[in-house]
């Protein structure tokens, strides 16, 4: 993980490959404020990070969040997040005689555990490993809308085109185009037709920006499908490809100040 002062010149530098940290015209952060990401990061142009100072390792165009994005996060194109969103923690085992961590050695090592074994059992070897971990990506796919305080696994994936309904708690992956809430989240309703789905999905309409496409076909979804086939087949529509903000960017951007 790495960190950069939230200096003026970061700040343009984000401005120009836009990548947003506010609605309006009211900055939301100071000068003595860190940003934080991992050395894999990369933010696709035109996204809105409205609330934190965390950035997620993957973040698409036209994406926006008003959560405070946990590091290992990955999010597609087109993707709507409220407030609230957490991840839950990680697993215990439940098949030994206890659920606490002294069943296991693992990283982090919790200090109080520890200090109990430099106390009392210097040599003390624990009974195993630390369980298998979870995939430490959570992962949000292309336009998924993420309602308020809504609660995730860490390592699942929510599809695309899935809705999450405030307050959930989201324990396992989310199929695409599905409608989840609850606690634990379930199924209440798929947003279409099987067969317009894998319309949908065929299309891969995220990878355009919004502003080729026909305004009044995004409202027939069917309609629009075979509309971008055409446009495509005959190349009047391209794949949006931007360059995307990297590690590197950030810390030069950093570096350009302390020279």
């Amino acid at each position: 993980m790495s960190t950069v002062a939230a200096t003026a010149k970061l700040l343009d530098v984000l401005q120009a490959r836009r990548v947003f940290l506010h609605r309006t015209a009211e900055r939301r952060v100071r000068p003595t404020d860190q940003f934080s990401f991992l050395d894999t990061i990369s933010l696709e142009p035109y996204i809105g990070i409205y609330s934190g100072l965390s950035l997620p390792d993957r973040m698409g165009s036209f994406s926006y969040s008003n959560s405070v994005l946990p590091l290992a996060c990955r999010i597609g194109r087109y993707c709507s997040i409220a407030g609230g969103l957490s991840l839950l923690g990680s697993s215990h085992p439940l098949d030994r005689l206890s659920s606490s961590p002294f069943t296991y050695e693992g990283l982090p090592v919790h200090q109080h555990l520890q200090s109990a074994v430099e106390d009392f059992a210097p040599t003390y070897t624990y009974a195993a490993r630390q369980p298998r971990r979870l995939n430490p990506w959570t992962t949000i796919a292309h336009d998924v809308w993420i309602g308020q305080d809504v609660r995730l696994a860490r390592g699942i994936h929510v599809g695309t085109g899935s809705v999450i309904a405030a307050g959930a708690v989201v324990t396992k992956d989310v199929p695409p185009y599905h409608v989840v809430g609850g606690i634990p989240a379930r199924t209440l309703k798929v947003r279409f037709p099987d067969d317009i789905v894998r319309k949908l999905l065929a299309s891969e309409w995220w990878t355009y920006r919004f502003t080729d496409f026909e305004p009044k076909s995004v409202l027939d979804p069917d309609r629009f499908c075979d509309w971008l086939g055409e446009q495509a087949g005959q190349r009047k529509i391209e794949p949006f490809e931007p360059k995307s903000l990297t590690a590197a960017d950030l810390l030069a951007a950093e570096s350009t100040i302390a020279d």
